[in-house]
């Protein structure tokens, strides 16, 4: 299953607190300001349904994700008043990664 796979499985278990997915991109080349995006594909969730969240992609047959494999937290703006939490989580019968981020204050 691949990410967009992945995202329309959530969509159909009504997975909670979903707020975006974020997509890399080439930048726009009518926009001069816009950079694009390189990187991999990321679920933001809302910080409040976390936990929530992550039940459902452990708890679904078809996911499996069994594993926190790495969770961290990153400063998007230097000297900001939120952070990102990152999570990381790995189905292995699936062979799937799958990455999350929560703004928090």
């Amino acid at each position: 299953m691949d990410f967009q796979g992945i995202c329309d499985r959530l969509s159909a278990i009504s997975a909670p607190g979903i707020v975006e997915v974020d997509i890399p991109r080439e930048k726009d080349p009518e926009d001069k300001a816009d950079k694009g995006r390189a990187g991999q594909s990321f679920l933001v969730v809302e910080r409040e349904r976390i936990l929530e969240f992550l039940f459902a992609c452990r708890d679904d047959k078809e996911l499996g994700f069994e594993q926190l494999v790495d969770q961290f937290g990153t400063d998007p703006e230097k000297g900001g008043e939120h952070l990102w939490v990152h999570y990381e989580l790995l189905s292995v019968a699936n062979r799937q990664r799958l990455s999350i981020k929560c703004l928090v204050p």
